[in-house]
């Protein structure tokens, strides 16, 4: 029935748990065993090696029988709708103007904030759901990407030179590109020593990338970074060590200037620890998603990333309205300047009018969610209470702050009653 239905096209439902790893150069619409495939196919120093045995050196938690150095592996989301998305140039959608109103109001979000895209198997996938083990890795690293492939080289070579002891993987989604970034992916996978998990997620919008990545990804902790980031070689070793304090649910890091002639926007060169403890406000900016990690109970929690905000989302400002639902839940959070990526953004000071609108945009919406929809009335009070002063130092912030939260109110007045969270 399965096969059937795939050879017809057609999507089938299946819940986030039972996403599977596939091979999507040998099995389009072969229903097999994973294990069987996995062990059928093993890349090294560009070559192939035949024989379903597994190897023993590289045992990988969720294929017992398989060795994680196959390459061409990944996970695949489809949408079961198209929705619209607005907001960002890589994700999906445009930045506000200047003068051009509000960003469009794009579709819903998910079963955790609205209407959601159900996850399904593509056309390409087979029946066989993958075993966790219990424990799984110590740590993802996903990294969502967009019609990147010109510029992707760079942020995973930086990957590859990552040093980490422990258990970890690279969940790579690819966020509906229509360029070679999947093939520049591919290729990478095929060279490097460490599992690499390929993850399609066509829905435009961050948040939505960020999910499926954290469907898809194993470990007890998640981290993330940009497409457009360096990380340092202790990134993951940071990372791990900082969440040796059990009651940190998310932590974030430094983010350097890569370039100097880049404008000083999207970075965190801060070199003082801080402590965000539970149940407190976090600003904007606190914060940073380029360098951001969490403990997956921390977000498995909160239902993982609304897809109303983010890049190609209605809004801005994923990245702390996460985190901040998560101190709302009694996780305490944490900046640790030691754990450091370099973010070559490329944005000229000609080009950050329109992202600072866009910040202005979903902080608005931010403080409008945390009023009408995490009831956390204090908590949007202290973030109203920055008005004025945001308001000296930009005018136009009280337009565009305004026109977010009203945008947010709007979308959550429009949801079934019932689905909202």
């Amino acid at each position: 029935m399965v096969l059937a239905a795939v050879r017809r096209h057609r999507p089938i439902p299946v819940q986030p748990q039972d996403i599977v790893v596939i091979d999507h150069t040998r099995l389009h619409a072969q229903a097999r065993p994973v294990g069987d495939v996995l062990g059928q196919v093993v890349e090294r120093d560009g070559r192939r090696d035949g024989g379903d045995r597994a190897c023993g050196k590289h045992s990988h938690p969720h294929h017992p029988h398989a060795c994680p150095l196959f390459p061409e592996t990944g996970a695949c989301l489809l949408p079961s709708r198209d929705r619209r998305a607005a907001g960002s140039d890589r994700f999906g959608g445009d930045a506000p103007r200047s003068g051009s109103g509000p960003p469009r109001q794009g579709g819903a979000g998910s079963d955790h904030f609205g209407s959601s895209p159900v996850p399904v198997l593509c056309q390409e996938a087979i029946d066989e759901p993958q075993t966790l083990a219990e424990d799984g890795l110590d740590i993802s690293l996903i990294i969502c990407t967009r019609d990147r492939a010109a510029q992707l080289g760079g942020c995973l070579e930086a990957v590859a030179g990552l040093r980490f002891s422990g258990s970890w993987e690279l969940v790579m989604v690819d966020n509906g590109s229509t360029d070679r970034t999947r093939a520049t992916i591919e290729a990478f996978a095929a060279r490097v020593p460490f599992p690499v998990r390929i993850v399609h997620q066509p829905m435009p919008g961050l948040s939505n990338a960020r999910n499926a990545g954290l469907a898809a990804a194993a470990g007890r902790l998640i981290a993330f970074t940009d497409d457009d980031c360096y990380p340092d070689p202790a990134l993951l070793t940071r990372t791990v060590a900082a969440f040796a304090q059990p009651e940190l649910g998310y932590v974030s890091g430094r983010i350097l200037l890569h370039d100097p002639a880049d404008f000083p926007a999207t970075v965190n060169e801060s070199t003082q620890p801080r402590r965000f403890p539970p149940g407190r406000y976090l600003p904007p900016g606190a914060i940073r998603g380029a360098n951001l990690a969490f403990r997956r109970a921390a977000l498995d929690a909160i239902g993982g990333f609304d897809p109303l905000f983010g890049s190609g989302a209605r809004f801005p400002a994923e990245d702390i309205d996460a985190a901040c639902r998560c101190s709302l839940r009694g996780w305490t959070g944490a900046y640790d300047p030691g754990i450091v990526v370099s973010h070559h953004h490329g944005r000229k000071a000609a080009d950050v009018r329109g992202l600072f609108q866009a910040y202005d945009y979903g902080r608005g919406a931010y403080h409008a969610k945390l009023l009408l929809h995490d009831r956390a009335p204090r908590a949007a009070l202290r973030g109203w209470a920055g008005l004025p002063r945001r308001i000296r130092a930009r005018p136009s912030t009280l337009w565009w702050e305004l026109a977010g939260a009203a945008g947010y109110a709007r979308s959550y007045f429009a949801r079934p009653r019932g689905r909202a969270r």
